[in-house]
């Protein structure tokens, strides 16, 4: 999926937020591993911001929201869950839909602790 998003063009606006969301806001390492949620509706910005994880991270998954799951999402998908376990670092892009908030990961940019 990462091959995907970096195949796909996006607004060279989109290229300092994205820089700073992976650089500055989270940080993110060589030896780290990342995983990217989005949606359909958002794949431009995801598209920038696997560009930067692929200059940035160790490794990086990306799940596509409606590749996994009917929207509107109730619950976390396994393979989402899965993907957040493996990760020390997560973003999520995606439209809201109605009834999803319970789903949603608790913030758009997180990270584990280092240790």
């Amino acid at each position: 999926m990462p091959s995907e998003l970096l195949d796909l063009s996006y607004d060279p606006l989109l290229e300092e937020g994205a820089r700073n969301a992976v650089r500055t806001c989270l940080g993110v390492q060589p030896d780290e591993r990342v995983v990217l949620v989005a949606d359909r509706g958002s794949l431009e910005i995801a598209s920038a911001l696997a560009a930067q994880l692929s200059r940035a991270a160790g490794e990086f998954q990306a799940v596509i929201l409606e590749d996994i799951v009917t929207r509107p999402v109730r619950h976390l998908p396994m393979e989402m869950e899965k993907a957040l376990e493996w990760a020390d670092v997560s973003l999520f892009t995606a439209s809201a839909q109605p009834g999803e908030l319970a789903m949603r990961p608790s913030g758009t940019l997180t990270r584990r602790a280092r240790n």
